[in-house]
């Protein structure tokens, strides 16, 4: 990935570059009534508390698959 091509966040080619032979992983959370990428945008705390816990078990998932 380059940066700026898409959705790309500038520090995931940092990584990809640095840590060529790892597989990068990007997630993002938001609802209908986050109002993503706006001035005004927000992020419920309860439901990123999920996601974290949601990634970490998958994560750990994966470990044992990879």
């Amino acid at each position: 990935m380059e940066i700026g091509i898409g959705g790309s966040i500038p520090c995931v080619a940092t990584f990809e570059r640095r840590f060529q032979e790892a597989a990068l992983l990007v997630t993002g959370i938001e609802d209908p009534y986050c109002r993503a990428h706006g001035p005004d945008e927000s992020l419920h705390l309860a439901d990123f508390t999920r996601t974290c816990l949601a990634e970490a078990l998958l994560l750990g998932r994966l470990g044992g698959v990879l």
